[in-house]
């Protein structure tokens, strides 16, 4: 198809050759036919009048409709075409320009708010990374850890369950340092913006993660291609990678929630590195006004200069701990509340956990007996184990009734012993193991989600709180582990930020598969499904109330990740 534009008056400069101008060269995929694309101009000409041609229309789907480019009678298609190549003619009647195009064909951004269960990936490096692994053994699923709480989006799990933050193995998606994890978290330490080093890049990865359909990408990016990216001497090449990064994501038709960059320990105020960090945020603030990207702002937070706080990190000053990520997360989370509608992700109600579908039996905790495990004086749920796994610290338990169900109640005191470690672990269990026989589970088929309801008192005591499924085989050796919860990696040197405020929430795992191959025979609930470390060495006393604990089987997490 020949398409013919009306005369335009052209516009004489100084210097160069006359070229076509096209005014807009992007338009989302959804567009009816007839939209407009852009206005064509020739620029560079004393000549009066021009004429168009459109020599190549992409099969269709583009037209000319006076001096202007529109969308043509055939659909355009992000998904298959999504820089279709145009040819456009220019004519004064005595010489002619012919001059290619490619148009940015977009997915459109979904309006907001989002339904509630919308997909959120977190993209970037170490900080999301260090959020949660998925590790493997002999080719096959190991270990999943889906809350380390020193990252930002576990929090945001613990506080609304309105976001789809599933994550599974996905043994083709390594992301460094036997990572083998898909869904919610897309974090590879020490990434840049672009594949340099041994950095593969997030624009390098974005195909991955535009795959997967998320609604909002949560990115945070930028600190690794300050320290050591290739000529990053100035804020505007780093800036240069970022629009590139947030131009990606838009054409996926996907909202970004970008994170200003954290200083470091190391960069001292007023030092080259933290000049570009601020020159760069200031770049980053301004984008709160692009189409598809809020702005998640630390700047004011402890994370940047002036003011930058070394106990929302770790030792190295770089990495944030529980603190600091928790705090990230209070200023994450309004902003992806005011984008996503309040409803529920993951079934919780009292009827579905407590139903008989739970396979956690007595999960509304029918009766009481006396607390006998180490440690431990007054009553417990008689299918409960609570005991003392080290230190010398003693705790009295006791049972709250609360309509339909009991709440088991262990209140910790600290011994206050000074020698050896800090740290003690205390574990709740159930009184007996589970084989996956009787509970009818099949490795490989059923996928499976569990939690507990858990109320910590403000103490500074507390120091990893976690949930886990843990298989073993007929060799009684653990085939695989899956865990979820307030779990603190650094929790020998790093505290919970729970002195203030306390918790009162769901230690959730998402949905897991055991994988076959492995001799998973047992489900080991009868040692350490609920642990929980305190430092010994603090005053006054840890209350935990726990409650509702479930594992019952759920749906494949991954068609609606589109990963099947």
């Amino acid at each position: 198809m020949i398409g013919i534009g009306i005369a335009l008056t052209g516009q004489a400069l100084a210097g160069g050759r006359p070229f076509i101008h096209l005014s807009g060269q992007v338009i989302d995929d959804d567009r009816a036919a007839g939209s407009l694309v852009g206005v064509i101009s020739v620029e560079n000409t004393a000549s009066v009048s021009w004429s168009f041609t459109l020599e190549d229309n992409a099969d269709g789907m583009f037209a000319l409709s006076g001096n202007s480019l529109v969308t043509g009678i055939n659909p355009l298609n992000h998904g298959t075409a999504p820089s279709p190549k145009i040819m456009l003619t220019a004519t004064d009647g005595e010489r002619s320009i012919r001059q290619p195009f490619s148009i940015n064909v977009r997915r459109p951004l979904p309006t907001l708010p989002l339904a509630a269960g919308a997909k959120v990936v977190g993209l970037g490096h170490s900080f999301i990374q260090r959020g949660g692994w998925a590790t493997v053994a002999g080719g096959s699923p190991k270990d999943l850890a889906a809350s380390i709480v020193r990252g930002v989006l576990p929090w945001i799990r613990l506080r609304d369950n309105r976001f789809n933050l599933d994550v599974w193995h996905d043994v083709n998606n390594n992301l460094g340092n036997d990572n083998y994890i898909s869904g919610a978290f897309q974090g590879r330490g020490g990434d840049h913006i672009v594949a340099e080093g041994s950095a593969p890049g997030t624009i390098t990865r974005t195909p991955y993660v535009a795959a997967l359909r998320p609604g909002i990408v949560y990115l945070d990016i930028g600190t690794n291609d300050i320290s050591s990216g290739a000529g990053m001497d100035s804020p505007r090449k780093l800036i240069e990678r970022l629009d590139r990064q947030l131009n990606l994501l838009r054409n996926e038709g996907i909202w970004t929630v970008i994170q200003t960059i954290t200083d470091r320990g190391v960069w001292e105020e007023g030092s080259e590195k933290a000049v570009m960090v601020a020159g760069v945020n200031a770049w980053i603030k301004a984008q709160a006004a692009r189409e598809g990207v809020r702005v998640c702002d630390l700047t004011g937070s402890g994370f940047n200069y002036p003011g930058f706080d070394d106990t929302l990190f770790g030792g190295d000053a770089i990495h944030p701990n529980p603190k600091g990520a928790e705090r990230m997360s209070g200023i994450l989370l309004p902003i992806l509340q005011s984008m996503v509608s309040t409803g529920e992700h993951m079934d919780l109600s009292e009827p579905s956990v407590l139903s008989a579908l739970n396979l956690w039996s007595d999960a509304a905790f029918a009766s009481t007996t006396a607390a006998t495990g180490t440690g431990t004086s007054g009553t417990r749920v008689s299918s409960l184990a609570i005991t003392r796994a080290s230190g010398d610290s003693t705790a009295t338990c006791s049972v709250e009734t609360t309509g339909s169900y009991k709440t088991q109640v262990v209140t910790i005191t600290p011994s206050g012993t000074l020698s050896g470690n800090r740290h003690e672990e205390w574990r709740v269990a159930k009184s007996a193991a589970l084989t996956l026989s009787t509970t009818g589970i099949i490795p490989g088929t059923d996928w499976l989600e569990s939690g507990i309801h858990v109320e910590l008192n403000p103490w500074d005591g507390w120091l990893s709180i976690y949930w886990q499924m843990e298989f073993y085989n007929a060799a009684n050796a653990q085939a695989f582990i899956a865990r979820g919860g307030l779990q603190n990696a650094d929790y020998t040197t790093q505290d919970l930020p729970l002195a203030a405020d306390g918790f009162s929430g769901w230690l959730k795992i998402p949905p897991f598969l055991i994988p076959v191959g492995i001799d998973a025979t047992t489900l080991r609930i009868a040692t350490r499904p609920l642990v929980v470390n305190i430092n010994r060495r603090v005053s006054g006393q840890g209350v935990i109330k726990v409650s509702k604990p479930f594992l019952r089987k759920c749906a494949d997490p991954r068609p609606a990740w589109n990963a099947v």
